[in-house]
């Protein structure tokens, strides 16, 4: 996919990005082997049974992981850097579930060229699994 290179001048409040993803088996082992997370209830399917899921969830990690992606490629863009990222896990994600992200521009502090973005994932449902917020800043020209 190619990254869209706005400029802060470039961009909106309101202004949004959304993508699918699906949480397969084999991105969460990936996950699981490249992080060393091996937590019973991402890796068992009997243990996450008795923790009250109805299947292994993934890492909530690695959702959030997905708006790196997002923030760096789609809204704001390659020409800013993640400053913060505050989420909070509302549901759980199953393996084989696919889910929306949105990102969409909340503030622009044009004094410091920060962007403050929101940031959800949704079901398909549309129940709220993820929300948060983040801060991605453009470097100063001179």
């Amino acid at each position: 996919m190619t990254s869209t290179a706005y400029g802060f001048h470039d961009l909106a409040v309101g202004q949004q990005s959304s993508r699918m993803v699906t949480f397969t088996e084999e991105s969460v082992s990936a996950f699981s082997a490249l992080t060393g997370d091996h937590t019973p209830v991402h890796v068992d399917a009997q243990y996450a049974r008795t923790m009250g899921y109805q299947e292994r969830i993934v890492h909530g990690m690695f959702v959030v992981a997905h708006f790196s992606t997002i923030l760096g490629t789609d809204l704001p863009g390659p020409n800013t850097v993640i400053h913060s990222v505050q989420v909070s896990f509302a549901k759980p994600v199953l393996i084989g579930e696919t889910v929306r992200y949105t990102v969409d521009i909340s503030r622009l502090v044009k004094s410091v060229r920060v962007v403050q973005l929101n940031l959800r994932v949704e079901s398909d449902s549309g129940a709220l699994l993820s929300s948060g917020r983040a801060q991605c800043g453009f470097r100063k020209t001179s």
